[in-house]
């Protein structure tokens, strides 16, 4: 993998936390892949996403579910021919309006300097941790 693999990840990150899916479509392979699990086993959106219109078909109904969802990336590492994530998703569930953060790991491999898959590790949404309470 070359260098631009973090710069990649990153630049799909951006533009998702900024809404913008034509850009997140640029960073990604015509035959990209996405796949989710939870801990639970009983994920709604476990996949497999394939092709552009579908990765963002689901990218479009996370928006549809949680408002203002956003990555918080904590560590981008390169790993061989691949680059794992941690990142904290952040939003408010439109069903419960509770605003929360959850953990996830994302796992990205690439093809022709683009994203060609990715594996999405994270509890369910309906374990999205609330956020603490400035209460300073």
């Amino acid at each position: 993998m070359s260098e631009d693999g973090p710069k990649v990840v990153r630049m799909l990150y951006l533009a998702f936390n900024s809404g913008d899916f034509d850009g997140m479509a640029t960073h990604l392979h015509a035959e990209v892949e996405l796949t989710v699990r939870n801990d639970r086993g009983d994920n709604v959106d476990e996949g497999p996403y394939r092709g552009i219109a579908e990765v963002r078909g689901l990218f479009e109904s996370i928006r549809d579910r949680v408002s203002r969802p956003y990555f918080d990336v904590l560590v981008i590492t390169p790993d061989g021919d691949r680059v794992v994530t941690s990142v904290t998703v952040r939003g408010t569930v439109r069903a419960s309006d509770m605003q929360g953060a959850m953990p996830a790991v994302h796992l990205f491999t690439f093809a022709d300097g683009l994203i060609r898959t990715i594996r999405v590790h994270r509890p369910s949404w309906e374990d999205l941790a609330p956020e603490p309470s400035d209460q300073s």
